[in-house]
């Protein structure tokens, strides 16, 4: 039987090695929840170091990272404020005031993995981007312009433009996608499944199941 050398498991990819995958994803999920918090990006690479693999850039793995960090939070941590409701909180808010561009919750604070270190990402769907700035500005809403977000259409890779608002002290993404809103969902990167993003209204309701379950 062969026997792999110390350098090719530390070259092993966490797709192909389920246990290994685990492991940096635990670990991953770790750095995010606990003090200082790390973004989510800076604690995968991070954790990718401390355990010794490759990350598989075209391999899915948000709605692992989002299960192991609930897993994380329920494990250690029981009993401690939940910083994803405030943040929900503070996206509803957002969306009402943007209802005109029909307003969905993604990323983080959409799956429940996000933490107190964590933005709120909004995705609009304008007749225009302008008419983005305009109403920010008619409203007397400073704004940033921020990175551009990746998105999986059929074989191509589109551009999102977003822009960068503050509110209740929490850095607020906008992603400007002119046009209709997709039916099954978002794709960041080509294979990953569809990520789903959540209406006001059911972010409403989701505010209230999770009010009325810890009381």
């Amino acid at each position: 039987m062969r026997r792999h050398s110390r350098a090719e498991s530390r070259n092993r990819g966490p797709t192909r090695h389920p246990d290994a995958r685990r492991a940096w994803l635990a670990e991953a999920a770790r750095l995010i929840v606990q003090p200082p918090g790390y973004p989510r990006d800076a604690a995968l690479r991070r954790a990718a170091a401390l355990t010794g693999i490759r990350i598989d850039q075209q391999a899915d793995f948000d709605a692992e990272l989002a299960d192991a960090v609930r897993a994380y939070r329920a494990l250690f941590q029981p009993d401690a404020p939940e910083p994803l409701r405030a943040l929900r909180t503070t996206a509803l808010e957002a969306m009402r005031f943007l209802a005109r561009f029909h307003p969905r919750l993604g990323g983080a604070a959409a799956d429940g993995s996000a933490g107190a270190h964590d933005s709120v990402e909004i995705w609009l769907f304008p007749q225009s981007a302008k008419d983005v700035v305009h109403w920010l500005i008619e409203h007397d809403m400073p704004y940033d312009n921020g990175p551009d977000y990746a998105l999986q259409r059929d074989e191509s890779i589109e551009r999102a433009a977003s822009l960068r608002v503050v509110a209740d002290d929490v850095e607020v993404h906008l992603i400007l996608l002119p046009g209709e809103v997709p039916r099954d969902g978002i794709r960041r990167r080509r294979g990953e499944s569809p990520e789903q993003l959540i209406t006001a209204g059911a972010l409403k309701k989701l505010l209230a199941t999770r009010a009325a379950d810890s009381a």
